[in-house]
């Protein structure tokens, strides 16, 4: 019994090295490849001002605070 699970622990090793091993050189060869640039598009962001009349269309004035706290605020729970 101790011999099978030896032979078997010895056989999932392999495969798991195996694995490993194939999913290492996938993973290098990725960080190689460069895109071609026609794979790219340009992106334009919203401005603040933008994307919240976007989200609040019905709002007629969005008022914001802004809560800064001190280190040793930070420091409590």
């Amino acid at each position: 019994m101790a011999l099978k699970r030896t032979i078997f622990a010895g056989i999932l090793f392999l495969h798991l090295t195996g694995f490993l091993s194939l999913f290492t050189s996938k993973s290098l060869e990725a960080q190689t490849e460069t895109e071609p640039a026609e794979n790219f598009q340009l992106q334009t962001y919203l401005t603040e001002e933008e994307a919240l009349a976007l989200v609040f269309p019905e709002c007629d004035e969005i008022i914001s605070d802004e809560f800064v706290m001190s280190p040793e605020e930070k420091k409590q729970p």
